[in-house]
């Protein structure tokens, strides 16, 4: 989480769309931990 916070987790050279489509997987046994809704919530900020 720090990564992501202090914007270490970036993309360098930027994103360029190609058409590929991605998908966010997540465990069934605990889908409301902690960590899962915070990188969740951040990943659809960062596409909204």
């Amino acid at each position: 989480m720090d990564d992501i916070r202090n914007e270490r987790l970036v993309a360098p050279m930027g994103f360029t769309p190609d058409g590929s489509e991605y998908g966010l997987i997540q465990s069934a046994l605990n889908p409301e931990a902690p960590h899962a809704l915070l990188f969740r919530t951040w990943l659809q900020a960062q596409i909204a």
